[in-house]
């Protein structure tokens, strides 16, 4: 009886690694090719540096992105009402919320897009996100401070 159970789990034991290894192959997490694991101890990693990173290229290659130009994020104007400009992929469509309600906007054929949104007195939130072709987002948020006080 001892000799079946031990058998028993042994097999389970090793049909449970195979069926992991299965998987992992199917989902890409692991390579069949070995050799390329091997050769990376020979091989000089480069890392990559936080210049890039910091510094975004104005129209970075490839998927969609945003970039507002106005007005500058935590300004403070003594107008009721600013206006919202930018860029992103031409065409693209463009959500902007605000306090007192939300504004929709369809990017130009250069990209550029310009809205003008009424502002609440005291801290305003404005969030822009623009919507690619692929279901693809990109969205900045800002915050401007209107006030009646003489600036």
């Amino acid at each position: 009886m001892k000799k079946e159970v031990a058998v028993a789990i042994s097999l389970g034991f090793i049909l449970g690694i195979l069926a992991c290894l299965l998987f992992a192959l199917a989902s890409g997490n692991l390579q069949p090719n070995f050799a390329s694991t091997l050769s990376l101890k020979t091989e000089k990693v480069i890392l990559p540096t936080l210049a890039p990173i910091l510094s975004p290229s104005p129209v970075p290659a490839g998927g969609l992105f945003l970039t507002l130009n106005q007005p500058e994020d935590e300004s403070i104007t003594n107008q009721p009402k600013t206006i919202i400009s930018g860029t992103t992929l031409p065409k693209a469509n463009l959500a902007i919320i605000y306090d007192e309600g939300e504004a929709f906007a369809e990017a130009g054929t250069d990209g550029n897009f310009r809205n003008e949104i009424p502002l609440t007195g005291g801290a305003n939130e404005i969030t822009v996100t623009a919507f690619g072709e692929n279901g693809e987002e990109a969205t900045e948020i800002i915050n401007i401070v209107y006030t009646t006080a003489e600036i």
